[in-house]
This record gives C-alpha cells, structure tokens and sequence, in this order.
C-alpha cells in the first residue's frame, strides 16, 4: 500500500484488524507529498512509481491508501497491472445513505475535488445536497503536526470555522482521519464518516476471489520511503 506520507496508517491499522494474517508493505513518498495540490499527471507518475516499487518488493495486491491519487490515477493503475487493486474513495454512500442526512460535507484535498471520478460519485446521489471544503494546505499541515494532538485540534477548528451545517461530514483524505476526534467535537451530534473500513472490506474479498488469502500465522509490516 502506498501514501504520500502517514495519511495511509489509518487504513493501515484498519487492515491490519481485518485481515491479522496478511503481511503488509506500506511505501511513503515522503519526497514528493503532499499529493493534494498536485496536477493529475503528477499523480499518475507517483501513483505508477509507488505501484511498481511494491510489486518490485512482492506485493500481490494494491491498496492506494489516498484519496487523491486514487481518484487521479486509479484506473491507470488497473490498466497496466494485472493484480488485485483497491482505491480509497470518499465514504459518500453510507453517509448519504443514513437516516436523516439531507446534506452532506465533504472535505478533501483540491485535487481529488478536481477528478472526473469524484463528480461522477456525487452524480449517484442527486438527492442529498453534497457541500465541499477543500483546504490546498490541510494534508500537509496534518503531516507536520501528526504528533501534537492540541496541535491537530486547534488546526481542525480553524478548518472548520464557517463550515456550513450538515448532517454528515465525509473525511475524504486518509490524512484527514487523524482529525475525526476533533471534527466530532467541533459538529457535536453530526455522524462522520471515513472509508477505511470499506477499502479493508474490498481488500479481503478481492484477495479471496483470486485465492490469495493467508489463512495461518501472524502477520508482519514493512515500511518503505521513497
């Protein structure tokens, strides 16, 4: 699986509860994050460069453990290698889908919010009124500041500082995960939602459809920086 930088972990551990018995090989492309205000064919380079460098390692599978370079480059991925390959895709289903949500917020990174397959997700539900705050700065400053929780939670009340109200929030970055505590606080009642545990569910069944699951011992983790 592959980053531009710590956003993935979430995803990362998530897997790491589904499917205890798979080892796991995590590239941060630290030099060249954040991904965000990136051009879409930037993203396919790194995209393709992170992909051939775990397949290189062994991997069996793809995990794009970041929303914008799967919205960027995620079909390309798909048509040049013949393997199991799974994107990170904004929870807009189950937070549209919930009881009551009339609006829902989005945040995600300008680039994402640029893809034609993020417009084509939110065409699926006509209905609900998707509302969308992209901060350029956001994933970065999460990077940066990954360590200091008050850090994080000032930083995340500032983002949201004249959002409009809603009835769902989707955090549409994996980096973004790491401010769920602090945006559950500053909405109070409002359900948010993330789409690890979707991305680990599709890894699991694609691995089981092509046979490829471990099904006995511990597994382990390595990390890789490019």
């Amino acid at each position: 699986m592959f980053d531009s930088g710590v956003g993935g972990l979430t995803t990362l551990e998530t897997l790491q509860q589904l499917l205890p018995q798979e080892n796991f090989l995590y590239a941060a492309d630290f030099s060249h994050a954040p991904y965000g205000t990136k051009s879409r064919d930037e993203i396919i380079v790194r995209a393709e460069a992170c992909a051939m460098r775990l397949i290189a390692e062994g991997a069996k599978a793809i995990v794009a453990a970041c929303n914008t370079a799967t919205a960027a480059g995620i079909e390309t991925l798909r048509a040049q290698f013949d393997m199991p390959i799974v994107g990170a895709e904004p929870a807009l289903k189950p937070a549209c889908e919930a009881p009551n949500v009339r609006s829902v917020l989005v945040m995600l990174t300008p680039a994402a919010a640029a893809q034609p397959k993020f417009r084509a997700l939110t065409a699926e539900f006509p209905n609900v009124d998707i509302r969308l705050l992209t901060v350029p700065t956001l994933a970065a400053d999460v990077e940066s500041r990954i360590h200091d929780r008050d850090a994080l939670r000032a930083l995340t009340f500032r983002t949201l500082e004249g959002a409009p109200r809603c009835d769902a929030v989707v955090l549409g970055c994996t980096h973004y995960v790491y401010l769920r505590a602090f945006v559950e606080e500053f909405f109070e009642t409002v359900p948010v939602f993330d789409g690890n545990v979707g991305i680990a569910r599709r890894v699991r069944t694609l691995l089981d459809r092509r046979a490829l699951l471990n099904d006995d011992g511990r597994g382990r983790v390595r990390f890789l920086a490019l």
